[in-house]
């Protein structure tokens, strides 16, 4: 199990060929990882994951500019 203080960090290797890559709000990502997401024309898109409870409420998403 994984803390939940620990942030994920997203590398150019995370990065899909096309479309758009969710990553958790908080998350770091690498200036390299921005560079292949912009050559690729993909959308990094932040997500807020809510608790288990809550999951009626839905994700709430927001759009990161690269």
């Amino acid at each position: 199990m994984v803390p939940y203080y620990m942030k994920r960090v997203i590398t150019a290797q995370d990065v899909p060929e096309g479309g758009d890559l969710r990553v958790p709000i908080g998350s770091l990502i690498t200036s390299s990882a921005r560079e292949v997401a912009a050559e690729r024309g993909v959308r990094i898109v932040e997500r807020r994951f809510i608790p288990s409870f809550a999951f009626h409420v839905g994700l709430a998403f927001r759009a990161v500019t690269i």
